[in-house]
């Protein structure tokens, strides 16, 4: 078993964690936190904290959490890699976890009615946040889908750094020609410099096996050509679009790449989530502002079910044809050769027509599926990822990695 990074702490300063766990300050640093602190006031013995955002990924083994005898802080029992654990359980956010058990110490506030500028308020300072963060990188090229993650980076790059600033677009068989079109007509609307990074998942056999770590695999390979491209045009730093909500998300291993890779994540460093990411798409007049987010098309493939050209095809042209008669939620999975597919409920009546039963059945075979269905529990991300809740979005953010959340039955009095 590996050991856990010799890192004990990774996101904020030790000092800032120490007094938000005297003070309860639920947002102690723009940052996230999370790891091992060794003398936390107010306790004896170390403890494992993770911020109440969730922005930093942590696991420990189940075993030691039932074992009043066993140290879950002890080198071997916890890591921010799920890999690195036997059996490992995602730390849940806003914890600190000890051989006492799990105590919920920090909880976003209830602020009650709002003021009428107090959501204004939140966007501008969420703004000169990301702007400072990027002013401080000098050139950059931005891992760019089109979504509205990566719009709102390339747009506040685009203003703090003029022409030294690059969106980047990753196109490869698992990148639907539709998401190319958008993030090129996404660019020329931001006004920034669109570049194409051209590669193919489908040369990495880790990525074809499509095995748990499927997202780690080709974010790992996207970023690196990233960075290839970003260096052929004399620019040292990438960045991405993972918000602040990310890393607590399911099962999304794709956050492991970034981390490896060094991508500099502004928005997640000045803890900006999704519905911030929306208002300064909004601010900016972004026309992705109310996108929903986009996988990349090796998601609508179960795990353990090879990643083939074949299948990606047919998917893309399948969802094509759905998107083309007006749906908006909506999956098509590809059980080798069974299309199941899944639309949003509120649109489910249309689907339910026998007339788009007999058009559906008859535009999916002709693309190269041998049967098709609807999935009556309707659209919903992950239906055949490895925990069965969490999609991993490919294009627009690098994904974290995910398991259950750890049960919290057994706590510190209150």
């Amino acid at each position: 078993m590996t050991r856990p990074s010799s890192r004990v702490l990774r996101g904020a300063p030790v000092d800032r964690v120490r007094e938000a766990l005297r003070t309860r300050d639920p947002l102690p640093s723009g940052r996230g936190f999370a790891g091992r602190i060794a003398d936390p006031p107010g306790r004896s013995g170390p403890v494992l904290v993770r911020d109440v955002l969730g922005r930093e990924p942590l696991f420990v083994e189940r075993e030691p959490l039932a074992l009043d005898a066993v140290d879950p802080t002890a080198p071997d029992n916890w890591s921010f890699d799920r890999g690195d654990l036997a059996d490992p359980v995602s730390v849940p956010a806003g914890s600190v976890v000890s051989r006492a058990g799990v105590e919920r110490v920090w909880t976003l506030p209830d602020d009650g009615p709002a003021e009428p500028d107090h959501g204004q308020a939140a966007v501008d300072a969420a703004l000169d946040a990301s702007l400072n963060e990027l002013t401080t990188g000098g050139d950059l090229a931005v891992a760019f889908s089109g979504g509205v993650d990566s719009a709102v980076v390339a747009a506040l790059a685009h203003e703090a750094l003029g022409d030294d600033a690059v969106a980047c677009t990753a196109r490869s068989e698992t990148l639907p020609a539709a998401e190319l079109e958008d993030a090129e007509r996404v660019a020329t609307e931001i006004g920034i410099t669109h570049e194409t990074a051209t590669f193919s998942e489908l040369d990495d056999p880790n990525f074809v096996a499509n095995d748990d770590d499927r997202c780690y695999h080709c974010r790992t390979m996207r970023l690196g050509r990233m960075y290839e491209t970003a260096r052929e045009l004399g620019i040292d730093t990438v960045c991405d679009g993972t918000n602040a909500d990310d890393p607590g998300e399911g099962h999304r291993p794709g956050l492991r790449a970034v981390e490896e890779l060094d991508v500099f994540s502004p928005l997640l460093d000045a803890g900006i989530a999704k519905d911030e990411v929306r208002a300064i798409a909004d601010a900016y007049g972004l026309s992705v502002a109310d996108k929903p987010s986009m996988a990349c098309l090796s998601s609508r493939i179960p795990t353990g079910l090879e990643v083939t050209e074949e299948r990606l095809t047919r998917v893309e042209k399948a969802e094509r044809v759905l998107r083309e008669w007006g749906f908006e939620g909506f999956r098509v999975r590809d059980h080798d050769g069974l299309a199941r597919v899944e639309i949003a409920p509120d649109e489910l009546d249309r689907a339910l027509d026998p007339a788009f039963a007999e058009a559906v059945h008859e535009h999916l075979t002709d693309v190269g599926f041998e049967y098709v269905t609807l999935d009556m529990a309707g659209y919903r991300t992950g239906s055949v990822s490895p925990d069965g809740n969490a999609e991993v979005e490919g294009g627009d953010n690098a994904g974290a990695d995910g398991d259950s959340n750890l049960d919290i039955g057994r706590t510190y009095p209150h």
